[in-house]
């Protein structure tokens, strides 16, 4: 989007809350600097991981330090690895097919 324009994008979602969501994304997109990238983002997971490691000695917010961090981890391990590899499998059949 080096031009400025926004492309909107096609999206089927039929849920009560498709429009408030839709809205917060195209403003979210419109609004997120351009230097921002997945690696910014991955940065951010593993900040707050870290970030939760001091609490894990409280006794009130043990439980929530540990689900903040396994949490984290199994959603970066899905984004980086398991649906990419999914996703791999799935074109090489496809292109194999073909």
């Amino acid at each position: 989007m080096r031009d400025g324009a926004f492309k909107e994008a096609d999206r089927a979602q039929l849920s009560f809350l498709a429009p408030v969501e839709k809205r917060c994304l195209v403003w979210m997109a419109r609004h997120t600097p351009a230097w921002i990238n997945p690696d910014h983002l991955s940065a951010l997971g593993l900040a707050a991981m870290l970030g939760a490691l001091f609490i894990l000695d409280d006794p009130i917010f043990n439980g929530l330090a540990i689900s903040l961090i396994f949490g984290i981890f199994v959603s970066t391990l899905l984004t980086l690895v398991v649906i990419p590899v999914l996703y791999y499998a799935a074109m090489y059949r496809k292109l194999e097919k073909a």
